[in-house]
């Protein structure tokens, strides 16, 4: 997107359901349970009929293996069908279903054709039975420590599947890898590269690594809600404006390191909540507008030195704190407006080489000079409207050289200034709707600056 002549990529928005709050317990949690029970019920059934059925235990091993074997293909046939995502929804007993109908197949099948299967098996037991008396007991404590790191990561594939899915129920829009390109942006049309057929079989998250959440209106995200963010620590894009959150909910996701665009505008965010943001080092974009921010607090945004946009709009901010902000050499959009800024402490902003774009609308700014700023030789765009600024404080105006949008709009500024604007000759817009300069101002300005568009 183009923000103030600044070129930034953005992905789109998706759309919201703000009626409900994330449940402790998600609904497809029940589903899964009531599942597994009818499934686990019928598997003791099956159990009982097999051992019955048995005159020795490899015939109850074998029947086993076949209600196993079974329950695994109708599983596999009702998740390739049905069920790409393993969570239970209300379409979804088709699935139980089939595990159910595979399981007294394979029974069946393997009491058919216990002849054929018979000595094959008895005869592989023994010779496995034969083989693990030969293990000593620290391989078999590996296999079993293998085994169960094996099922562990299962377990944590599913448990971010079901979370995923909580946010899909919130209408939240979710960004994969494979849908971004190296800058961020999203890509539409692009498709996920592991087979389909594949993502159907064992489920979606198996091979997508979630990068971005982003909202278009009030979700009602609070505190409580924000540990389900922090199971996604390969997060990159998290949009959470205008919510409730406090510096409690950003201590949950506080260990998201990879964080580069965070947008935390129009929250419930102290001083003291900003401690939460400073191990997220590799953020680019940072938006704390309209949140209960001071100085002080800006103390806590130094050690993200690689910020590019930072917007501090419509706080409390009386610009003593912006030498806590000194080290950010990295930013280019800085957005300071609806502040109570006076102007000498915008000097600190002088090392600040890469700054093209500065926000100070809505400021008093009645000490403000171009001084202030004169060592930022890459400002291109300047706001200063709806500020208490005169005509006298324009003189320097000319030495900011590469200064090419300036908006004085809404201020005192007269005829008088004209003359500063003059010297300003590599502006290209120029906005003084709403000051006092007259109609024959306006054209001595057109006629010093043709090269700018003049709005008033």
């Amino acid at each position: 997107m183009i923000k103030h002549g600044l070129s930034f990529s953005e992905e789109p928005y998706g759309f919201f359901n703000p009626s409900h709050h994330w449940p402790l317990v998600h609904e497809a949690d029940f589903r899964m349970i009531y599942a597994s029970s009818v499934v686990v019920l019928f598997l003791m059934l099956l159990l009982a009929i097999a051992v019955r059925q048995s005159e020795t235990r490899y015939d109850t091993v074998g029947y086993i293996l076949g209600a196993l074997l079974g329950l695994l293909v109708g599983t596999i046939y009702g998740m390739y069908l049905n069920q790409p995502h393993l969570v239970m929804t209300n379409q979804s007993w088709l699935l139980v279903v089939s595990m159910i109908a595979g399981s007294f197949v394979g029974l069946a099948v393997a009491l058919k054709t216990h002849k054929w299967w018979i000595v094959p098996l008895t005869t592989s037991i023994q010779w496995m039975i034969s083989g693990l008396l030969h293990f000593s007991l620290g391989t078999v404590f590996i296999l079993i420590t293998l085994s169960a790191i094996g099922l562990g990561i299962v377990a944590h594939r599913m448990s971010k599947q079901r979370t995923v899915q909580r946010l899909l129920d919130r209408n939240l829009h979710l960004s994969f890898d494979y849908q971004l390109d190296p800058s961020g942006e999203f890509l539409p049309e692009t498709q996920a590269p592991t087979p389909k057929w594949l993502r159907r079989l064992v489920g979606e998250d198996y091979f997508r690594t979630l990068k971005s959440i982003r909202h278009s209106g009030n979700v009602d995200i609070r505190d409580r809600d924000m540990k389900h963010l922090a199971e996604f620590p390969e997060l990159e894009i998290l949009d959470l404006h205008n919510n409730r959150i406090t510096g409690a909910g950003l201590h949950e996701i506080s260990h998201l390191h990879k964080l580069k665009m965070l947008d935390l505008r129009d929250n419930q965010i102290e001083n003291t909540g900003l401690l939460e943001l400073r191990g997220m080092t590799e953020l680019r974009d940072l938006n704390l507008s309209e949140n209960k921010i001071s100085d002080e607090g800006l103390a806590h945004l130094a050690p993200l030195i690689h910020l590019r946009i930072l917007d501090l709009s419509d706080n409390a901010l009386t610009g003593e704190g912006l030498w806590h902000l000194e080290g950010l050499r990295e930013l280019q959009y800085l957005e300071l407006s609806e502040n109570k800024i006076v102007g000498p402490e915008l000097s600190r902003l002088r090392g600040m080489s890469r700054l093209q774009y500065v926000d100070l609308r809505i400021n008093p700014l009645t000490l403000f000079d171009f001084q202030q700023l004169i060592e930022l030789k890459n400002l291109q765009t300047l706001d200063l409207s709806w500020t208490q600024l005169d005509d006298s404080q324009l003189k320097q105006l000319g030495d900011l050289s590469s200064l090419q949008n300036l908006s004085i709009s809404g201020t005192d500024i007269t005829d008088k200034a004209v003359l500063y604007l003059c010297k300003a000759r590599g502006l290209q817009q120029l906005s003084i709707n709403g000051t006092k300069i007259t109609v024959a101002g306006a054209a001595q300005l057109q006629k010093e600056l043709p090269e700018c568009k003049i709005y008033r």
